[in-house]
């Protein structure tokens, strides 16, 4: 958790593991952390949803789309 102008701020970073190199940050978005709390509500509707879409159709779900966020300047 990072503060920016008395602002309390959450770093979430995707990062992959290459031979050699070790782990590479790919992607990196900031959050405010209101934000935060938003993107849990938002995970947590779309992992229901995915769920009892599985459980009536018992059968794998179609991939997953993509959740845009608002961007931090």
């Amino acid at each position: 958790m990072q503060s920016r102008d008395g602002e309390d701020r959450v770093a979430l970073r995707l990062s992959t593991w290459t031979d050699g190199l070790g782990w590479c940050a790919q992607k990196t978005i900031e959050l405010e952390a209101a934000q935060l709390d938003d993107l849990h509500r938002a995970v947590t509707v779309a992992r229901r949803r995915l769920a009892s879409r599985r459980a009536e159709a018992d059968q794998p779900a179609a991939p997953a789309k993509v959740i845009h966020l608002p961007t931090v300047a």
